[in-house]
């Protein structure tokens, strides 16, 4: 009968033995692991002592390390709020970008107010405002600029030359601030002067159709006349227009230059996108005039009082042409038609008149024209 009751716990026990390692149930396992004995033992000793300095030495980094990422203070509890570095930082940055908001609406509301005091000529209340503010933002260009324009609305020259300098100053990159200094000089003769503003200018802006048209008027004030058609051609490059004002001006430039064809070419360009436009059409007939081609300065001209009958200056060169041609009832009529539209130059139509009445042997008729042309120069 033990047997029986044996033998389970003798398979239990074979089981466990071969799980953690062991033969059997030998001599061995039931009477625990044998003593060591001699130089084995010393060596296993050895082993066993310098495993325990390891793992000691090892725990005391862990605990080093641990002791290092220690809070000084206790971790507060879950529900508080953070009132950390962090949450600091970001109040400050919102309260900081409020108060950028705060001065990009000053800023654009005194710089709109003094637009509008300049443009109602009230200039004195503008510099006024102007100066209240830039106490409050002594760095914003904008506010240099407008008090620019102020003080040149006051002609106190000298001052808005300083202003719009200080702009530039604060805002190097601005073309339009080149622009402002550049249009001052030429106002003040300082065309050398503005032609630098000009060249910083369009070196930002390179192109801009307006920043070479006014560097063109400079030259033309210079008589550069090849330098100012250059700049009219790169503005026309830019912004095709109908009427464009670049072609007019260049001709006009062209003229000066005697280059006749290339300015009868420019005007027939404006012409043929608008014939109706009585400026060019004037502006052709008059060179046609300087070249002696009566007959195709009295063609445009005629289309001109076609297009316009209360056209003056019309009427007054039709006149002259006739004259010209020896053609003096002719001239008669049409300075008569220009009388009756009352011309601004009103004597020298009288004087007009009488010339080519002397010319017809009208003595009587001339002398009374001179008479009244003398009395309305009195």
């Amino acid at each position: 009968m033990l047997s029986i009751y044996l033998s389970p716990l003798l398979r239990l026990s074979t089981i466990i033995c071969f799980l953690f390692g062991t033969a059997g149930m030998g001599t061995e396992a039931t009477t625990g692991p044998q003593e060591v004995t001699g130089p084995q033992a010393e060596t296993n000793a050895e082993a066993t002592t310098a495993q325990e300095a390891t793992t000691g030495a090892q725990a005391q980094a862990e605990e080093s390390v641990r002791a290092s990422y220690a809070l000084p203070f206790a971790p507060l509890p879950k529900h508080r709020p953070a009132t950390s570095l962090h949450g600091a930082l970001i109040a400050q940055r919102n309260g900081f970008e409020q108060q950028q908001i705060e001065m990009a609406r000053d800023l654009r509301e005194t710089v709109d107010k003094a637009h509008y005091l300049n443009d109602k000529d009230q200039c004195e209340k503008a510099v006024a405002l102007l100066n209240e503010a830039i106490k409050r933002m002594p760095d914003q260009c904008d506010l240099y600029k407008e008090r620019g324009k102020a003080f040149l609305g006051l002609l106190k020259f000298d001052r808005a030359l300083s202003d719009y300098s200080k702009a530039i100053q604060l805002q190097p990159k601005r073309a339009d601030l080149y622009r402002d200094r550049a249009m001052l000089q030429a106002h003040l003769y300082h065309y050398q002067a503005a032609l630098a503003d000009f060249e910083a200018a369009i070196k930002l802006e390179p192109r801009s159709r307006k920043l070479h048209i006014d560097r063109a008027a400079v030259y033309e004030a210079l008589k550069d006349y090849q330098k100012a058609i250059d700049d009219y051609t790169k503005a026309r490059t830019f912004s095709k227009r109908k009427t464009d004002f670049c072609l007019s001006r260049r001709a006009v430039n062209y003229e000066k230059l005697k280059q006749y064809d290339k300015a009868l070419a420019d005007y027939a360009e404006i012409l043929r996108d608008e014939p109706r436009h009585d400026e060019t059409l004037h502006a052709r007939a008059e060179l046609y005039m300087v070249m002696k081609k009566w007959d195709l300065a009295e063609k445009d001209y005629q289309t001109i009082v076609k297009n316009n009958p209360y056209d003056t200056e019309a009427f007054i060169r039709l006149g002259d042409l006739s004259f010209k041609q020896c053609q003096y009832q002719r001239a008669i009529d049409n300075y008569s038609k220009a009388m009756k539209l009352e011309a601004p130059d009103t004597p020298s139509l009288y004087e007009r008149r009488a010339r080519v009445y002397r010319k017809m042997g009208r003595e009587d008729l001339a002398e009374r024209d001179q008479q009244t042309a003398k009395s309305m120069r009195q």
